[in-house]
Protein backbone atom coordinates (compact mmCIF):
# COMPACT_ATOMS: atom_id res chain seq x y z
CA UNK A 1 0.00 0.00 0.00
CA UNK A 2 2.97 2.40 0.64
CA UNK A 3 4.95 1.47 -2.18
CA UNK A 4 1.45 2.15 -4.32
CA UNK A 5 1.20 5.80 -2.67
CA UNK A 6 4.75 6.36 -2.75
CA UNK A 7 4.35 5.60 -6.53
CA UNK A 8 1.60 7.49 -7.26
CA UNK A 9 3.25 10.82 -5.14
CA UNK A 10 6.15 10.24 -7.80
CA UNK A 11 4.06 10.11 -10.70
CA UNK A 12 2.48 13.49 -9.39
CA UNK A 13 5.72 15.01 -9.32
CA UNK A 14 6.72 14.15 -12.76
CA UNK A 15 3.60 15.17 -14.08
CA UNK A 16 4.03 18.47 -12.47
CA UNK A 17 7.60 18.89 -13.63
CA UNK A 18 6.36 17.99 -17.12
CA UNK A 19 3.78 21.01 -17.39
CA UNK A 20 5.89 23.33 -15.96
CA UNK A 21 8.81 22.48 -18.76
CA UNK A 22 6.12 22.51 -21.56
CA UNK A 23 4.65 25.57 -20.33
CA UNK A 24 8.14 26.94 -19.56
CA UNK A 25 9.16 26.63 -23.47
CA UNK A 26 5.56 27.47 -24.73
CA UNK A 27 5.65 30.69 -22.58
CA UNK A 28 9.57 31.26 -24.10
CA UNK A 29 8.40 30.82 -27.61
CA UNK A 30 5.41 32.89 -27.09
CA UNK A 31 7.34 36.12 -25.73
CA UNK A 32 11.12 35.86 -27.12
CA UNK A 33 9.59 39.17 -29.39
CA UNK A 34 8.61 40.99 -26.73
CA UNK A 35 11.94 39.67 -24.75
CA UNK A 36 14.31 41.58 -27.68
CA UNK A 37 12.31 45.03 -27.49
CA UNK A 38 13.27 44.86 -23.64
CA UNK A 39 16.59 45.02 -24.63
CA UNK A 40 16.25 47.97 -26.69
CA UNK A 41 13.99 49.32 -23.33
CA UNK A 42 17.30 48.85 -21.19
CA UNK A 43 19.41 50.49 -23.20
CA UNK A 44 17.80 53.04 -23.58
CA UNK A 45 17.04 53.86 -20.21
CA UNK A 46 20.95 53.50 -19.62
CA UNK A 47 21.87 55.46 -22.18
CA UNK A 48 19.34 58.37 -20.85
CA UNK A 49 21.37 57.80 -17.87
CA UNK A 50 25.17 58.06 -19.09
CA UNK A 51 23.86 61.09 -20.78
CA UNK A 52 22.30 62.89 -17.79
CA UNK A 53 25.44 61.91 -15.96
CA UNK A 54 27.82 62.90 -18.61
CA UNK A 55 26.17 66.20 -18.92
CA UNK A 56 25.91 66.90 -15.31
CA UNK A 57 29.53 66.12 -15.24
CA UNK A 58 30.43 68.72 -18.15
CA UNK A 59 27.87 71.25 -16.59
CA UNK A 60 29.21 71.48 -13.17
CA UNK A 61 33.06 70.17 -13.84
CA UNK A 62 33.26 67.36 -11.48
CA UNK A 63 33.45 63.43 -12.05
CA UNK A 64 30.60 61.84 -10.72
CA UNK A 65 30.69 58.02 -9.75
CA UNK A 66 28.03 55.70 -11.42
CA UNK A 67 28.39 51.79 -10.65
CA UNK A 68 25.89 48.64 -11.30
CA UNK A 69 23.51 49.15 -8.26
CA UNK A 70 23.24 53.01 -9.23
CA UNK A 71 21.96 52.63 -12.91
CA UNK A 72 19.17 50.15 -11.24
CA UNK A 73 18.42 52.54 -8.74
CA UNK A 74 18.03 54.95 -11.12
CA UNK A 75 15.49 53.12 -13.31
CA UNK A 76 13.64 51.99 -9.97
CA UNK A 77 13.55 54.66 -7.95
CA UNK A 78 10.31 56.13 -9.22
CA UNK A 79 8.54 59.32 -7.13
CA UNK A 80 8.86 60.38 -4.03
CA UNK A 81 5.94 60.81 -1.68
CA UNK A 82 6.30 64.37 -0.82
CA UNK A 83 5.55 65.24 -4.65
CA UNK A 84 1.89 63.85 -3.82
CA UNK A 85 1.33 65.33 -0.50
CA UNK A 86 2.39 68.70 -1.93
CA UNK A 87 -1.85 69.51 -3.12
CA UNK A 88 -0.13 72.51 -5.70
CA UNK A 89 1.96 70.21 -7.60
CA UNK A 90 0.97 68.12 -10.48
CA UNK A 91 0.90 64.76 -10.47
CA UNK A 92 3.11 62.68 -13.12
CA UNK A 93 4.04 59.60 -12.88
CA UNK A 94 7.86 58.66 -13.57
CA UNK A 95 7.99 57.50 -17.29
CA UNK A 96 11.22 55.55 -16.47
CA UNK A 97 9.65 53.47 -13.82
CA UNK A 98 6.62 53.29 -15.61
CA UNK A 99 7.37 51.51 -18.61
CA UNK A 100 9.70 49.37 -17.28
CA UNK A 101 6.55 47.79 -15.21
CA UNK A 102 3.78 48.32 -17.55
CA UNK A 103 6.09 46.65 -20.18
CA UNK A 104 6.60 43.69 -18.05
CA UNK A 105 2.87 43.76 -17.78
CA UNK A 106 2.72 43.13 -21.28
CA UNK A 107 5.01 40.85 -22.24
CA UNK A 108 3.19 38.01 -19.56
CA UNK A 109 0.10 38.55 -20.81
CA UNK A 110 -1.93 36.84 -23.40
CA UNK A 111 -0.53 33.69 -22.91
CA UNK A 112 -2.78 31.64 -20.72
CA UNK A 113 -5.73 32.37 -23.55
CA UNK A 114 -3.59 31.50 -26.27
CA UNK A 115 -3.13 27.91 -24.52
CA UNK A 116 -6.30 27.74 -24.28
CA UNK A 117 -7.76 28.09 -27.31
CA UNK A 118 -5.05 26.11 -28.84
CA UNK A 119 -3.18 23.25 -27.20
CA UNK A 120 -4.36 23.40 -24.00
CA UNK A 121 -7.23 21.71 -24.12
CA UNK A 122 -5.23 18.80 -25.33
CA UNK A 123 -2.65 19.27 -22.67
CA UNK A 124 -5.39 19.08 -19.95
CA UNK A 125 -6.78 16.25 -21.44
CA UNK A 126 -3.16 14.39 -21.04
CA UNK A 127 -2.09 15.63 -17.66
CA UNK A 128 -5.86 14.53 -16.35
CA UNK A 129 -5.49 17.55 -13.58
CA UNK A 130 -6.61 21.15 -13.59
CA UNK A 131 -4.03 21.73 -10.70
CA UNK A 132 -0.91 20.37 -12.73
CA UNK A 133 -2.68 22.55 -15.90
CA UNK A 134 -2.76 25.71 -13.84
CA UNK A 135 0.60 24.97 -12.03
CA UNK A 136 2.74 24.88 -15.28
CA UNK A 137 1.12 28.59 -16.36
CA UNK A 138 2.38 29.44 -12.93
CA UNK A 139 5.98 28.23 -13.57
CA UNK A 140 6.46 30.04 -16.96
CA UNK A 141 4.79 33.59 -15.27
CA UNK A 142 7.38 32.88 -12.39
CA UNK A 143 10.17 32.11 -14.84
CA UNK A 144 8.78 34.85 -17.42
CA UNK A 145 9.64 37.38 -14.72
CA UNK A 146 12.67 36.31 -13.57
CA UNK A 147 13.66 36.30 -17.27
CA UNK A 148 12.67 40.13 -17.72
CA UNK A 149 14.37 41.39 -14.74
CA UNK A 150 17.55 38.93 -15.52
CA UNK A 151 17.99 40.92 -18.83
CA UNK A 152 17.69 44.30 -17.13
CA UNK A 153 20.57 43.48 -14.71
CA UNK A 154 22.65 41.92 -17.38
CA UNK A 155 22.40 44.68 -19.80
CA UNK A 156 22.85 47.23 -16.88
CA UNK A 157 25.64 45.66 -15.93
CA UNK A 158 27.50 46.07 -19.45
CA UNK A 159 26.89 49.84 -19.13
CA UNK A 160 27.99 49.55 -15.77
CA UNK A 161 31.18 47.58 -16.75
CA UNK A 162 32.07 50.24 -19.15
CA UNK A 163 31.69 53.15 -17.12
CA UNK A 164 32.71 52.76 -14.37
CA UNK A 165 33.09 48.69 -13.16
CA UNK A 166 31.66 47.08 -10.21
CA UNK A 167 31.07 48.95 -7.07
CA UNK A 168 30.42 47.59 -3.36
CA UNK A 169 27.69 50.57 -2.82
CA UNK A 170 25.28 53.19 -3.73
CA UNK A 171 27.00 56.34 -4.73
CA UNK A 172 25.30 59.15 -2.38
CA UNK A 173 26.76 61.76 -4.13
CA UNK A 174 25.56 61.04 -7.37
CA UNK A 175 21.62 60.51 -6.28
CA UNK A 176 21.69 63.60 -4.46
CA UNK A 177 22.84 65.64 -7.01
CA UNK A 178 20.23 63.81 -9.69
CA UNK A 179 17.38 62.80 -7.80
CA UNK A 180 17.79 65.08 -4.84
CA UNK A 181 17.70 62.34 -2.18
CA UNK A 182 19.79 60.72 0.64
CA UNK A 183 20.50 57.29 0.11
CA UNK A 184 22.91 56.96 2.87
CA UNK A 185 20.49 54.79 4.90
CA UNK A 186 20.50 52.07 2.61
CA UNK A 187 23.44 49.66 3.51
CA UNK A 188 25.75 47.39 1.17
CA UNK A 189 24.08 44.79 2.79
CA UNK A 190 20.31 45.59 2.00
CA UNK A 191 21.27 46.75 -1.68
CA UNK A 192 20.98 43.23 -3.22
CA UNK A 193 17.74 42.98 -1.23
CA UNK A 194 16.15 46.45 -2.54
CA UNK A 195 17.36 46.01 -6.05
CA UNK A 196 16.97 42.51 -6.84
CA UNK A 197 15.24 40.79 -3.96
CA UNK A 198 12.37 42.40 -3.09
CA UNK A 199 11.00 43.70 -6.77
CA UNK A 200 11.44 39.67 -8.20
CA UNK A 201 9.71 38.75 -5.66
CA UNK A 202 6.74 41.34 -5.06
CA UNK A 203 6.72 41.72 -9.24
CA UNK A 204 6.59 37.78 -9.70
CA UNK A 205 2.90 38.14 -7.06
CA UNK A 206 1.71 41.05 -9.67
CA UNK A 207 2.32 39.19 -12.40
CA UNK A 208 0.35 35.91 -10.75
CA UNK A 209 -2.17 38.23 -10.14
CA UNK A 210 -2.57 39.50 -13.48
CA UNK A 211 -2.78 35.97 -14.88
CA UNK A 212 -5.41 35.29 -12.65
CA UNK A 213 -7.56 38.02 -13.26
CA UNK A 214 -6.73 37.39 -16.90
CA UNK A 215 -8.13 33.87 -16.92
CA UNK A 216 -10.85 35.17 -15.17
CA UNK A 217 -11.97 37.95 -17.63
CA UNK A 218 -9.19 38.74 -20.96
CA UNK A 219 -5.93 39.94 -21.12
CA UNK A 220 -6.75 44.10 -21.61
CA UNK A 221 -9.24 44.11 -18.29
CA UNK A 222 -5.78 42.75 -16.63
CA UNK A 223 -3.52 45.11 -17.73
CA UNK A 224 -6.12 48.01 -16.91
CA UNK A 225 -6.05 46.59 -13.57
CA UNK A 226 -2.42 46.34 -13.10
CA UNK A 227 -2.27 50.05 -14.39
CA UNK A 228 -4.36 51.31 -11.86
CA UNK A 229 -2.75 49.48 -8.99
CA UNK A 230 0.35 51.11 -10.20
CA UNK A 231 -1.30 54.45 -10.80
CA UNK A 232 -2.57 54.44 -7.35
CA UNK A 233 -0.01 53.63 -5.54
CA UNK A 234 1.72 55.96 -7.15
CA UNK A 235 -0.61 58.53 -5.94
CA UNK A 236 -1.13 57.21 -2.26
CA UNK A 237 1.97 56.56 -0.12
CA UNK A 238 0.73 53.47 2.39
CA UNK A 239 2.03 50.04 2.73
CA UNK A 240 -0.94 48.36 0.99
CA UNK A 241 -0.30 49.55 -2.42
CA UNK A 242 2.22 47.01 -3.77
CA UNK A 243 3.39 49.68 -6.39
CA UNK A 244 4.91 51.64 -3.37
CA UNK A 245 7.23 48.66 -2.48
CA UNK A 246 8.81 49.23 -5.91
CA UNK A 247 9.28 52.99 -5.59
CA UNK A 248 12.62 53.14 -3.91
CA UNK A 249 12.96 56.42 -3.31
CA UNK A 250 9.62 55.78 -0.76
CA UNK A 251 11.78 53.06 1.13
CA UNK A 252 12.10 53.84 5.11
CA UNK A 253 15.72 54.43 4.54
CA UNK A 254 15.27 56.88 2.10
CA UNK A 255 12.03 57.94 2.48
CA UNK A 256 11.18 58.34 6.13
CA UNK A 257 7.82 56.59 5.50
CA UNK A 258 6.42 53.77 6.63
CA UNK A 259 7.60 51.47 3.58
CA UNK A 260 9.89 48.83 4.42
CA UNK A 261 11.56 46.28 2.16
CA UNK A 262 10.42 43.53 5.11
CA UNK A 263 6.75 44.45 4.31
CA UNK A 264 7.26 43.90 0.32
CA UNK A 265 8.69 41.09 0.57
CA UNK A 266 6.26 39.66 2.47
CA UNK A 267 3.68 41.40 0.73
CA UNK A 268 4.85 39.61 -2.83
CA UNK A 269 4.70 35.86 -1.34
CA UNK A 270 1.58 36.14 0.03
CA UNK A 271 0.15 37.33 -2.63
CA UNK A 272 1.98 34.24 -4.40
CA UNK A 273 0.73 31.99 -2.59
CA UNK A 274 -3.13 33.64 -2.53
CA UNK A 275 -2.86 33.65 -6.38
CA UNK A 276 -1.62 30.29 -6.42
CA UNK A 277 -4.40 28.88 -4.85
CA UNK A 278 -7.32 31.04 -5.67
CA UNK A 279 -6.13 30.07 -9.62
CA UNK A 280 -6.26 26.55 -8.58
CA UNK A 281 -10.11 26.48 -6.69
CA UNK A 282 -10.83 28.31 -10.16
CA UNK A 283 -9.53 26.29 -12.73
CA UNK A 284 -10.90 23.34 -10.80
CA UNK A 285 -14.92 24.84 -11.47
CA UNK A 286 -13.79 25.95 -14.88
CA UNK A 287 -14.72 24.20 -17.96
CA UNK A 288 -12.12 24.45 -20.50
CA UNK A 289 -13.39 21.65 -22.68
CA UNK A 290 -16.95 22.37 -22.69
CA UNK A 291 -17.14 25.63 -24.90
CA UNK A 292 -15.82 23.79 -27.84
CA UNK A 293 -17.60 20.55 -27.17
CA UNK A 294 -21.05 22.54 -26.95
CA UNK A 295 -20.09 24.47 -30.17
CA UNK A 296 -20.00 21.26 -32.31
CA UNK A 297 -22.66 19.72 -31.18
CA UNK A 298 -25.20 19.14 -34.41
CA UNK A 299 -28.40 21.57 -34.03
CA UNK A 300 -31.82 19.43 -33.32
CA UNK A 301 -33.60 19.09 -36.48
CA UNK A 302 -30.48 18.55 -38.57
Amino acid sequence: MRNEKNLSMKNRVISYLRQAIYDCKRGFWFCWKRFLILFIIIIFFDFYITKRVIDYEHINRIKLSIGFWDYLFQIFQGMPANIVQNKMSFFELPAMWLLFHLFLTFCMSGYIQQEEQNFGQQVLLRTKSRGIWWSGKCCWCILGTAVYYCITYFVTALFALFRQGFQPGLSAQLHELLSHIDVSGIGNKNIFVILVLMPVILSTGLMLFQLLISSIFNPLVSMVVQTVILSVSGYFCTPFLPGNYLMLMRLSPVSGENIKWEYGISYGILLIAACLLTGKIYYSRKDLCGLNYKQNLPRRGK
